[in-house]
């Protein structure tokens, strides 16, 4: 049987706007280590470690595939493009679920968490917290019971603003506030999901979604990836391409630049 296939991206809706990564595109291939990005500017990402027949889950909260780490050695290697300096604003949106908070989890960065020179990170901390910073400034947060159920979580670094710059967001609401009057460093460090570069804090559960955006996502904006409900992220997402079959074998797929063999023409849809 087939997989399910994912969705496709609405680059002309504007939560395509500032996309500089969109983990969205679904496994590649049984057998494939390419991480897709459907965002324009193809900052495909490499499984590390990683068995992409079994570590690539359908999740039916999300209604879409999600990535399982084993909290050993798993990661994704995004690279370090030049589309990842998002020096004076960023956004890091992804869905998490936790599965031990014995150990700290690195979930979606690009550097080391609370170190000068580096630029931006996401981590859970053992106290049952998530902190997002940018070296040393970072949102100071408050507990919640994060383990065991997903939740969405956005963090953001606005550098036009006068205070107040650095936001991380749970499940739509404000979680931590911290204030930095400097730009994000430029780096040569890799953007990594789940565990990266120096194998320090690999994350135990599920990352799905996950989006990178070179400005500040608004509170509406974050509040419609949040909604576990919305299947098609307020239309950011599209149905997949209808996908055809030859009667005696082959595939052919609507909208691609080949002859398209639909149910008019001897073959069926699926």
């Amino acid at each position: 049987m087939d997989r399910p296939r994912q969705f496709r991206l609405n680059y002309g809706h504007p939560l395509a706007q500032g996309l500089v990564f969109a983990g969205l595109g679904g496994p590649a291939g049984v057998a494939s280590t390419l991480y897709r990005d459907s965002s324009l500017y193809c900052n495909h990402g490499t499984l590390t470690n990683m068995d992409p027949a079994t570590d690539w889950v359908w999740d039916q909260f999300l209604g879409r595939w999600v990535l399982d780490f084993d909290g050993s050695n798993d990661g994704v290697d995004c690279g370090a493009a030049t589309s990842f300096d998002c020096t004076d604003g960023v956004s890091v949106a992804f869905w998490m679920k936790i599965t031990s908070k014995l150990v700290e989890r690195n979930l979606v960065y690009k550097g080391k968490n609370y170190v000068l020179g580096e630029s931006w990170t996401s981590q859970y901390q053992t106290d049952d917290t998530l902190v997002f910073g940018i070296e040393q400034d970072r949102c100071m947060p408050h507990t919640k019971n994060l383990v065991g159920t997903w939740h969405h979580v956005t963090g953001t670094f606005n550098n036009q603003l006068s205070a107040v710059q650095i936001k991380n967001y749970v499940d739509g609401a404000v979680y931590g506030l911290a204030t930095r009057a400097a730009a994000i460093p430029v780096t040569t460090r890799s953007v990594c999901i789940g565990g990266g570069y120096d194998g320090s804090y690999p994350m135990l559960g599920r990352i799905g979604d996950p989006l990178i955006y070179n400005r500040a996502l608004s509170t509406s904006e974050i509040s419609i990836l949040a909604d576990p409900s919305n299947t098609m992220l307020g239309g950011l997402l599209m149905p997949p391409k209808r996908r055809y079959y030859r009667i005696g074998g082959g595939t052919t797929y609507h909208g691609y630049p080949y002859p398209i063999l639909d149910p008019m023409h001897g073959g069926f849809q699926r």
